[in-house]
């Protein structure tokens, strides 16, 4: 692998490289599969500025509150709810169906012909 060795961190998105109508990343014809939208270097600093913020704010007094599990369930219940309704369209939109009720069993006389598997 190639390292690119610079001090600037902006140096570091490969601007040769477009989406297609498909959103693929490509340069030129050549498919490249595993262009991140996010540069390594980027995602280390919001992460070390987030945890520095949240240093300090645990530093200071106003940001004390008291917090009520029954909130915090329903918090937490909504953001899984969102985060699942996402990934269910994107699968839904892809024709992957993440949900079966069986296989469907042929009776082998007529090839067209379906039965439910029942038990």
């Amino acid at each position: 692998p190639h390292v690119l060795a610079t001090s600037d961190p902006h140096s570091l998105a490969l601007p040769h490289l477009q989406e297609d109508d498909e959103g693929l990343p490509v340069a030129g014809k050549e498919y490249k599969p595993f262009v991140r939208k996010l540069p390594e270097f980027h995602l280390w600093l919001r992460t070390a500025r987030a945890l520095c913020i949240a240093f300090v704010m645990t530093l200071i007094p106003i940001f004390n509150i008291p917090a009520y599990w029954p909130i915090l369930l329903g918090y937490f219940i909504i953001l899984f709810s969102l985060t699942a309704k996402k990934q269910l369209e994107h699968m839904w939109k892809h024709k992957y169906v993440p949900f079966s009720m069986g296989k469907k069993q042929y009776d082998g006389k007529n090839p067209t012909s379906k039965k439910e598997y029942e038990k």
